[in-house]
């Protein structure tokens, strides 16, 4: 600041401060970075007296942008931005793999590996059937000698047999429509 002697009086006049500069007397470098003018996480670097002014480091992982604007970055873009077997999450400031359905995740992370529903404590095939893992799924089949759909039943081929005989000796009737589920009958007239 400077004095001035007017008619005995004493005033202050402020000084105006070079580029870069400032305080009472002109001497503190300005610090462009106390406002916190980059990104949150990102360095700022004041730039030193007689210069103006800051910059701003790189934006953090997992995001893009000049450091005082950063945004997101979709790994799961792209295949060449994640190494992601099968399913890629993209999250805040990067990502995370996951499997399709039927499959597990490993661990390290990203590979996948086919979950064996077969071996599971509790079959999810009917008593008389196999159990037959495939990819990502499973599937049941009768055993020989039984017919259904080998999930919710498999029914022994002897007895629809002997059920239709019965059936038909005691309605004395006539088969319409049969098929390995039942059959549908129709009195006959004699």
């Amino acid at each position: 600041s400077g004095e001035t002697v007017e008619d005995g009086s004493v005033s202050q006049v402020p000084c105006i401060c070079s580029a870069g500069w400032n305080g009472d007397h002109c001497t503190v470098d300005f610090d462009s970075c106390a406002n916190f003018p980059c990104y949150e996480n990102v360095t700022c670097t004041d730039n030193v007296a007689p210069l103006t002014g800051y910059t701003c480091g790189s934006c953090p992982q997992g995001y893009t942008g000049d450091g005082i604007l950063c945004s997101d970055f979709d790994e799961c873009a792209s295949s060449a931005t994640n190494n992601c077997q099968q399913v890629c999450v993209n999250t805040v400031g990067g990502y995370t793999c996951d499997c399709q359905s039927g499959y597990q995740l490993n661990s390290d992370g990203r590979t996948c590996t086919d979950i064996n529903e077969c071996q599971k404590s509790a079959s999810p095939c009917h008593q008389n059937s196999n159990c037959i893992n495939t990819a990502g799924s499973y599937r049941c089949q009768c055993k020989n000698g039984y017919i259904g759909d080998g999930k919710l039943n498999c029914t022994c081929k002897n007895s629809i047999a002997t059920a239709f005989s019965y059936q038909k000796a005691l309605f004395n009737s006539v088969i319409i429509k049969g098929d390995e589920y039942g059959f549908l009958f129709s009195r006959s007239n004699g």
